[in-house]
């Protein structure tokens, strides 16, 4: 799907989540990611270290979507993404 390698993946799941489900998911991430970076909670983009640097990076944000769209921070890298060194993408996937 990528024709490039990332640098960096970072995984940020919910305060507090220590399910079964989310703990799968960072262990199968783990195998494909080796050097997986996890984050607790919504990131503030300085925190990321991702603006200025040029690694091919992936951020997954696994069930953040309501705290996504209330964060200015994270709508504006969403919206504004073709002017930011940044490429944002956006997919809400439900399984059920």
């Amino acid at each position: 799907m990528f024709k490039q390698p990332f640098a960096r993946v970072i995984y940020c799941y919910m305060e507090n989540d220590h399910s079964a489900r989310t703990m799968g998911t960072i262990a199968q991430l783990k195998i494909q990611f080796p050097n997986l970076e996890l984050h607790e909670g919504l990131p503030v983009m300085s925190q990321l270290n991702l603006i200025g640097r040029k690694m091919h990076s992936l951020l997954i944000m696994d069930d953040l979507a309501n705290k996504v769209f209330s964060s200015y921070e994270m709508v504006e890298l969403f919206r504004n993404s073709s002017s930011h060194e940044v490429r944002a993408a956006e997919a809400l996937v439900g399984i059920y």
